[in-house]
């Protein structure tokens, strides 16, 4: 295509020279012989100049054509750059609402134990409201999961019986929507979750951990707590002695280490489940976001405002917005299913095409990274796999514990001069004659600590029994 620009130039340049020298020609005719030459050189040095300003003309045109058809924007630039610019902010956004819900679960773990044993002064203390407030969001979660209706959900028919849920046909079949509670292909699926998918997800990920157990359970805290009240009122001092004693003890120590290491594995697969479902669910800000705007319709999703409850309860206004995964698929797609896209790759002078291999080597190396990083989740779920194998043989350790300790017992006691326990067997005595003689043997031993070759010496004592 340049070429043939160039082309066109010159071919215009050549016309012109010539149409110039016809026209000179049809106004200076060729004097007769006769006649004297007047040379006229003015006209020839204006018709030069008129010639030299169109052929600038020309060349300036001809360059800027050039330059518009090599250099133009492609039409897909401006959509690769507003989806990729924003792109660390919405990473940002997944990995924060990842890190959310693994932290809740942990909580969930570790905090029966404390908020059932607090001791404060009154209940307006910042600590104390902190503490209360997240004990009595993990209760609300569990009784969540705990009640929730399912298609295995008791039911009766019966007329007239709306007493209570389980005796209702208000919501008979409607239950079936939870049942993608406990669907993994409801979790990982779809680009974007609804509603109901959203809070489905988050049942899922409380299922599929057990977030709905508690270590505590069987643990009489209410004493260890009224316990702790009695010490209270002896005293800071006091009270502060009797809790450092209970930590240190080690009964209280070995609970503790396990509930720690279950909760660091259970924690592997609430992390995976958690970062699935986040890249999931719509963006929802509280103020408006332009670029989360721009990048929605960019790709077709039309931005909601909607109201929603926050974690106090309370209804607030949220802007609604694209699925990280959304975006993510639209991204990796878009260019191949638009047939225009394959006419502009076609009709595209050089430097777009480098243009365009250029953004499509930075989202592979983006890629790349992201790959990565989902990697090291793969290899920490498979290392926690491994040791979760080990307990089997770490059960197996502990049954024989004790074998190891009779034996270290009857080493021990050897090494101390105190005989082996003997194996008890049953001897019977004969009568052969009025008069029976019987032998007690004894040791008479003497023992050296310090040497090994020491020998105990059996001596045998003859022992006369009377004759009855």
């Amino acid at each position: 295509m340049i070429k043939m620009k160039k082309q066109s130039v010159f071919a215009t340049v050549i016309t012109l020279l010539a149409g110039s020298s016809l026209a000179y020609a049809a106004d200076n005719p060729p004097q007769s012989p006769s006649q004297p030459q007047q040379p006229d050189n003015g006209r020839i040095v204006i018709a030069i100049q008129e010639l030299g300003n169109r052929i600038e003309g020309l060349t300036k045109a001809g360059v800027k054509s050039v330059n518009d058809l090599a250099y133009q924007l492609d039409k897909s630039f401006t959509s690769a750059m507003q989806l990729n610019t924003d792109q660390t902010n919405i990473q940002n956004r997944t990995h924060d609402q990842t890190r959310l819900d693994a932290d809740r679960m942990v909580k969930s773990n570790l905090q029966p134990f404390s908020s059932a044993t607090l001791t404060y002064t009154n209940k307006s203390q910042p600590e104390v409201k902190k503490v209360m407030s997240e004990s009595n969001a993990r209760q609300n979660y569990i009784t969540q999961l705990k009640n929730l209706e399912a298609s295995d959900t008791i039911y009766s028919l019966v007329q007239g019986m709306d007493v209570s849920t389980y005796w209702t046909k208000k919501n008979i079949g409607a239950p079936g929507l939870n049942d993608d509670a406990f669907n993994f292909s409801a979790l990982i699926e779809p680009e974007v979750y609804s509603p109901d998918q959203i809070k489905n997800s988050q049942n899922f990920i409380g299922y599929a951990a057990r977030q709905y157990q508690s270590y505590t359970d069987g643990l009489n805290l209410s004493q260890l707590h009224n316990a702790l009240l009695k010490y209270q009122q002896q005293g800071v001092k006091v009270l502060s002695q009797q809790i450092d004693q209970f930590r240190n003890n080690d009964a209280y120590k070995k609970y503790q280490m396990s509930v720690r290491s279950l909760t660091a594995a259970q924690s592997v697969a609430t992390d995976i489940f958690a970062g699935l479902a986040a890249e999931r669910r719509p963006m929802m800000t509280t103020e408006a976001d332009p670029q989360l705007d721009a990048i929605s319709r960019a790709i077709g999703v039309d931005p909601q405002v909607i109201s929603a409850k926050n974690d106090n309860g309370e209804t607030v206004t949220m802007y609604r917005y694209a699925s990280p995964m959304q975006i993510a698929n639209y991204r990796a797609n878009y260019r191949l299913n638009d047939p225009k896209w394959y006419q502009e790759v076609s009709a595209d002078s050089a430097e777009n095409l480098q243009r365009k291999s250029v953004i499509l080597l930075a989202e592979i190396s983006r890629q790349l990274n992201q790959n990565h990083l989902d990697n090291e989740k793969i290899m920490s779920a498979l290392a926690m796999l491994n040791l979760q194998s080990g307990e089997l043989t770490k059960q197996m350790l502990a049954t024989q514990v004790k074998d190891v300790n009779n034996a270290i017992s009857t080493f021990a006691n050897t090494a101390n001069g105190n005989p082996p326990p003997q194996t008890t067997t049953s001897t019977s005595t004969s009568t052969t004659s009025p008069s029976t003689s019987s032998t007690t043997t004894t040791s008479s031993t003497t023992i050296d600590p310090n040497n090994y070759n020491t020998n105990t010496i059996p001596t045998t004592v003859p022992t006369t029994v009377p004759t009855q």
